[in-house]
């Protein structure tokens, strides 16, 4: 097992924020609850108690900028290094094994080619204080509900007295990723004569599940269709049966009088690997890269890009990369367990997780999971390519200021998880999810107590 490392902030200014918060306490409570309030008559819903972020991480930029650039630049070479294969399925199945048919019914060449598809990543991972270790790629994730969170993250602490009492800048040092999104939505959009209309596409299957989540996820959809449409752009939500392309070859969504603009994943679309065959029949307009005359973003072969990848990905000679001092990046070690594994896993079991390849979440760690359930899991993985084992690491520790009772301020040790948004190779913000000390967290879904926050960088 790993041994635990400190999340590595800038010192000074922690120290300094925390002094700050001690020194204004009940002027923080007081804008928490009227912050809460606030959100809430925006029909938005804030985490509570300890989950309720009294600050960011304070992180150096060129830290974060070399970690965007570096997972930029691999995605790309990965995506070449397949685009090379494109026509190839049994290829591409061997070394990326999705589910039976599902690279037969993409369009794969004009996936990889897609100008959207390297627009946003927004992968997770563990920042010690000499690597970046990339723990899962959520490439195909939709990060429309995380993006647009960090608003209201943002919102607090651009109103925070401790950061108005030391004088620091909140909009230079804390990017905001809903602008960047924002700005990709309208780089991708076909040229229109009036305000574009994106068609904000969702597998019915996973809508479902999204209106089974606690609500403030689809309040975050909800909101986030206000704040476009404040920006100048309008949408219009759309299930897979809803899209179609007319005869002049022009996407759109039933019930809706004008063309879209862009069609744009809002899901994961992992079950559109349910039905595959449909891509080549009935959905033939979502298999590429565009519906009709417009793009889609992302195309669906990201769906050949999620934990499962990751072991092909790590063999590719791109690991680790270096900035030329003592900092790396690289992808922790991943692969598909087989029976011939199953005796080590079985006893290293403290040392592995084991983590659904491609389709579902279904996380287990061998420091905190019962024996018979690992047997019985690790059995189960070993006679498919439904799962991966990855090498566990310790999450690395952070000490954080929280409320408890929403009212008494205290300092609690908890685990750190960063997840970066990447704007064609440039940081452009980051969601840090934090959980009360512990070995063996799992952060999705969220632990009792867990918080999200944010990322000043300086």
């Amino acid at each position: 097992m790993s041994k635990v490392a400190r999340f590595p902030e800038d010192a000074d200014r922690v120290r300094a924020f925390d002094q700050a918060l001690k020194k204004h306490r009940s002027a923080v409570t007081d804008l928490v609850h009227q912050h809460r309030a606030d959100w809430a008559r925006r029909k938005v819903t804030m985490l509570e108690r300890t989950g309720f972020p009294l600050r960011p991480f304070f992180l150096h930029r060129q830290q974060v900028d070399f970690i965007a650039s570096s997972l930029h630049q691999a995605f790309g070479k990965l995506f070449a290094r397949l685009a090379a294969h494109a026509t190839d399925k049994r290829w591409l199945q061997r070394n990326i094994p999705l589910a039976p048919g599902v690279w037969d019914a993409l369009d794969v060449k004009a996936g990889l080619k897609a100008d959207s598809l390297r627009r946003i990543l927004r992968p997770d991972g563990f920042l010690y204080p000499d690597k970046y270790l990339l723990t899962e790629i959520n490439f195909g994730n939709g990060i429309i509900v995380s993006n647009t969170y960090t608003e209201g993250v943002y919102d607090f602490f651009a109103r925070s007295p401790a950061f108005r009492a030391l004088g620091w800048d909140v909009a230079a040092g804390i990017q905001r990723p809903f602008l960047g999104y924002t700005e990709m939505i309208r780089g991708l959009v076909r040229p229109s004569a009036g305000r574009p209309q994106v068609a904000l596409l969702a597998h019915s299957y996973e809508w479902d599940t999204i209106l089974g989540y606690p609500k403030r996820v689809v309040q975050q959809i909800h909101y986030a269709r206000k704040r476009l449409k404040a920006a100048g752009i309008d949408t219009v939500l759309a299930h897979e049966a809803d899209l179609w392309v007319d005869a002049r070859g022009r996407a759109r969504v039933k019930g809706v009088p004008r063309p879209v603009d862009l069609v744009l994943m809002i899901t994961i679309g992992t079950s559109f690997m349910d039905e595959p065959h449909r891509l080549t029949s009935d959905l033939s307009h979502l298999r590429g890269a565009k519906v009709g005359d417009v793009r889609l973003a992302k195309p669906l072969v990201s769906l050949g890009f999620d934990k499962g990848t990751l072991p092909f990905f790590r063999a590719m000679k791109l690991w680790p990369r270096r900035d030329g001092k003592d900092f790396r990046v690289e992808i922790a070690p991943t692969l598909y367990p087989t029976p011939k594994h199953v005796r080590q896993l079985e006893r290293e079991q403290d040392d592995w997780v084991l983590k659904k390849a491609f389709d579902g979440k279904d996380t287990h760690v061998g420091v905190s999971t019962a024996g018979r359930l690992w047997k019985r899991v690790l059995d189960e993985a070993s006679r498919s390519q439904e799962y991966v084992a990855q090498r566990y690491a310790s999450m690395p520790r952070a000490r954080m200021p929280v409320l408890i009772d929403d009212k008494h301020l205290e300092w609690l040790d908890v685990r750190v998880e960063l997840s970066p948004f990447i704007f064609e190779g440039r940081f452009g913000g980051a969601l840090a999810r934090y959980a009360p000390d512990a070995e063996g967290l799992v952060l999705s879904p969220p632990p009792e107590g867990m918080g999200l926050t944010t990322v000043f960088t300086c």
